[in-house]
Formats: structure tokens, C-alpha cells, sequence
């Protein structure tokens, strides 16, 4: 989930989580990552801080998901 530490994206993480989804939450606020992470104690959330503009970034975040949860099953884009 990028944008995933404040506003739709957070809430989008909140809800997912609640649903018992495994979550990646990805933001280039590393602040906002770390009140996330602390509000969610939980090891269904993976919280990376990415900026999206930079593609080898980007495609070391997938990897990473995809590796510690054994494939991605969906892609959500949050921005203002």
C-alpha cells in the first residue's frame, strides 16, 4: 500500500489488517511509518519507507513483500 501511513492509505492499511490481510505499507515519511507501526502492533504489517519516484526502490519493496508472505496478492496505489 503505498502511501500507506496517513490518510486513505492508512485507513485502506487499518481496514485490510482488520480483515486479517497481510499488509505492506509503504511511505516516504519515515515519521508517520513509525507512529503507524506503533498504533498497529501487528506481524501482519511490513512498513517500508519508499519514495515511489525511485523504480529500484520500488521494485526492492515488491520483492521484499513478496518474499517474507510468499507473493503479492494485490497492488493499491493511494496519493494525493
Amino acid at each position: 500500500m503505498t502511501g500507506g501511513a496517513s490518510g486513505i492509505g492508512e485507513a485502506t492499511v487499518r481496514r485490510f489488517l482488520g480483515e486479517g490481510t497481510t499488509v505492506l505499507a509503504a511511505d516516504i515519511r519515515a515519521d508517520a511509518l513509525a507512529r503507524l507501526t506503533e498504533s498497529l502492533p501487528s506481524t501482519a504489517l511490513i512498513a517500508e519507507q519508499v519514495g515511489m519516484m525511485d523504480l529500484n526502490a520500488v521494485e526492492t519493496l515488491i520483492a521484499t513483500g513478496a518474499r517474507r508472505r510468499g507473493g503479492i496478492g494485490r497492488l493499491r496505489l493511494c496519493r494525493l
